[in-house]
């Protein structure tokens, strides 16, 4: 994908987005391609597992059957990750949404078409491959290997201080899936000095 935005747009170096998993991803991406990375925008990515909150725990050795799982679906089924994350605050994610809906109907101003397209984002996963869904329980929540310096993406290890570029991390105060203690490593850890958590 970098390849073909630098053939696209003629330039060498590109700003790498990520939000939530894919924030983890595009900082593994800007740790081994620095020469690349222009600059680094996270929005909740997880970085640090070692006190991922609730998820840690549902996901930590002998607890979550990550090999059982995958092993019975090579693909992921999308609600399986989705009931995960509702199970964090289920009261919330599931009578908390219609209850939240239904105060607001009378409201004159409400915005009903916002409501449906959020809605429909929010619950609008997608199926996840087993061997990633593998890989991203164990390497990353149950071994924490990005933040021990410990992980290897093709054939190269992923160390968080090769990122030199300005990074604008994005992080909620209440999150549950991607709580502050996941996020904050990235701008302690960078060679630049040039970051700035939100």
């Amino acid at each position: 994908a970098a390849k073909a935005i630098q053939r696209a747009s003629g330039a060498d170096q590109m700003t790498v987005l990520g939000y939530c998993i894919g924030g983890t991803l595009a900082t593994c991406f800007a740790a081994l391609h620095p020469e690349i990375t222009r600059n680094l925008v996270l929005l909740t990515a997880p970085l640090d597992f070692s006190d991922a909150g609730q998820f840690g725990r549902m996901t930590a050795p002998g607890i979550f059957p990550v090999d059982q799982l995958t092993d019975t679906f090579p693909t992921v089924p999308a609600q399986l990750p989705d009931i995960g994350t509702k199970l964090l605050n289920p009261l919330a994610s599931y009578m908390g949404t219609y209850r939240q809906l239904w105060d607001k109907l009378g409201v004159a101003n409400f915005d009903v078409k916002g409501w449906q397209a959020m809605y429909r984002w929010v619950n609008d996963s997608v199926p996840f491959a087993g061997a990633a869904f593998r890989q991203w329980i164990v390497e990353f929540y149950q071994e924490n290997r990005l933040a021990a310096d410990m992980l290897e993406m093709e054939g190269r290890p992923v160390r968080l201080a090769d990122i030199h570029c300005p990074v604008l991390n994005i992080a909620a105060s209440r999150d549950q899936i991607a709580p502050r203690t996941t996020t904050s490593i990235v701008t302690g850890s960078r060679s630049s000095v040039d970051s700035g958590t939100s």
